[in-house]
């Protein structure tokens, strides 16, 4: 068998910073050493390079919840698209991609009730009216408006009613009983200011003071009796007396009239 000899195939080089071959073959390849370019022709016409530590694809794998998405050319494209409220914005100055949007609601608390959890992005939360509510949306205003639909059951206004009532009764008391309390302080004054007057059996006032005593003095053929229990004085005459026989204090209706005894003699 013949030994083929090893030949040495060698591409059009270079190994001077910045050069470039001015024309490629179809499939002719020229090396920069210096700079880490390959240089070839493609499908356009156009001479381009693959540089050193330079990666063909633009990404290898991508693994998006358990899926792999495998680029398998330097041409593919990664596309992000939003669905299910998720909005992505790209900003081309920035060289971001932003992400927008997710669950409507998370978690809806009510204390003593089970939690409401959102079952995804798109998971709606339903409102639903109970007694004597009505709900009224508004798509322009993104608002919900809860509001009474009625006055409630027959019960429910006799219980109302009654305690109403009982409102108003309690209200009204309680006025009497401050006009009352006025009335009683009005009394206290006026019977504080005027408690040291009071009045003979002419009507003339005889004005004193709080502290002052009054005392009452039986004159000739007059016995005065006070009863502290009953809180009585008893003015009579003295038979023994030997005072004037009547006397007439006035005419007036508090009149003292005061009897004795008149010896007239022996009638014939």
């Amino acid at each position: 068998m013949t030994t083929i000899a090893n030949t040495t195939i060698q591409l059009r080089k270079s190994g001077v910073s910045g050069n470039v071959p001015a024309s490629l073959n179809y499939g002719e390849l020229a090396l920069n050493y210096y700079d880490g370019k390959l240089y070839y022709k493609n499908a356009s016409g156009t001479i381009t390079y693959i540089s050193s530590g330079q990666f063909t694809n633009s990404f290898s794998t991508m693994n998006v919840s358990g899926s792999l998405i495998l680029a398998t050319s330097n041409t593919d494209t990664l596309n992000f698209k939003g669905e299910n409220g998720i909005g992505v914005i790209a900003n081309t100055t920035s060289k971001t991609i932003t992400l927008q949007g997710g669950n409507s609601f998370g978690t809806i608390v009510v204390s003593g009730q089970s939690t409401v959890l959102a079952g995804g992005a798109n998971s709606p939360l339903t409102l639903v009216a109970g007694n004597n509510v009505t709900l009224t949306t508004n798509t322009v205003t993104n608002s919900v408006t809860i509001n009474s639909s009625g006055s409630g059951s027959s019960s429910d206004n006799v219980a109302r009613a009654t305690a109403n009532a009982a409102f108003d009764e309690a209200n009204s008391a309680y006025s009497l009983a401050g006009s009352a309390y006025s009335t009683a302080c009005s009394a206290y004054s006026l019977a504080s200011t005027s408690f040291n007057a009071f009045t003979d059996t002419m009507g003339d006032t005889i004005s004193g003071s709080t502290s002052q005593t009054v005392q009452f003095v039986g004159g000739d053929g007059v016995v005065i009796t006070a009863n502290p229990s009953t809180s009585q004085i008893t003015i009579t005459a003295n038979s023994t007396s030997s005072g004037f026989p009547y006397i007439d204090l006035g005419s007036t209706a508090n009149t003292v009239a005061v009897y004795g005894s008149l010896d007239l003699g022996t009638l014939s």
